[in-house]
This record gives structure tokens, sequence and C-alpha cells, in this order.
């Protein structure tokens, strides 16, 4: 069995891909795109082109971070840590862009983001 997320995701379908007779089952708690299956896969359905379209919007979207964290850590590091605004505004755009809002907005309250943040 093997379970993965953030890069864990990509690699443990990779091993569910490339040693399947050692790994009975694996569970992504987040997947980025459909694994290549090698030559002779099947070509994409209608529902995983649009899935990948969707996706592939969502992270234009949302990893920004991604780029500041790869090439200028210290200079959120200092602004996080020295500003517990910055970390709250940090945590909670997370909270918003992270999450699938309902009809009725987020699926969270104000205290559970501040709560959140107290904690952290």
């Amino acid at each position: 069995m093997a379970q993965g997320g953030d890069w864990g995701g990509l690699v443990t379908s990779w091993l569910g891909v490339d040693a399947p007779s050692h790994v009975a089952a694996i569970h992504l708690n987040i997947m980025g795109r459909r694994p290549y299956l090698g030559e002779g896969s099947a070509p994409l359905s209608p529902e995983e082109k649009s899935w990948v379209a969707r996706t592939r919007a969502r992270l234009a979207r949302e990893t920004g971070y991604q780029a500041i964290q790869g090439t200028k850590p210290h200079t959120l590091a200092y602004a996080l840590t020295d500003s517990p605004v910055g970390l709250a505004a940090w945590i909670a755009e997370k909270f918003h862009g992270w999450s699938a809002p309902g009809p009725d907005g987020p699926p969270f309250t104000l205290d559970q983001i501040l709560t959140d943040v107290m904690v952290y």
C-alpha cells in the first residue's frame, strides 16, 4: 500500500505504475494530473480532458506561493514571521483558495480561520 499528498501524490502514482506487483493499492489526497501509463495508453476521455483543463486553470491561479517559496523564500519567511497580520492573511487566503465554496460561501467560519491562525 502507498499513500501520498503534495509531491507524494506524484511519487505514489508512479509507484503504482512502475511497481504494480509491489503495490496492492494507492491512496492519493492530491493529484495534479493523470499519470502517464506508457505507450499504448488509452487516450484521455472527454471528462478527463475537461478535468485537465480545469486543473491547469486552477494551478495557474493557485501556485504563486510555490514560485515565491522556490525563488525568494527568505522574503516571505521574514514577512510571515514578523507580521501576525501578514501570517493571518496568508493562512486565510489558503483557506479560501484551497477550499470548495458551496452555494452559501466558504465551508468554514471566520472563527474557524482565527482559531487555526491562533493555533499556528
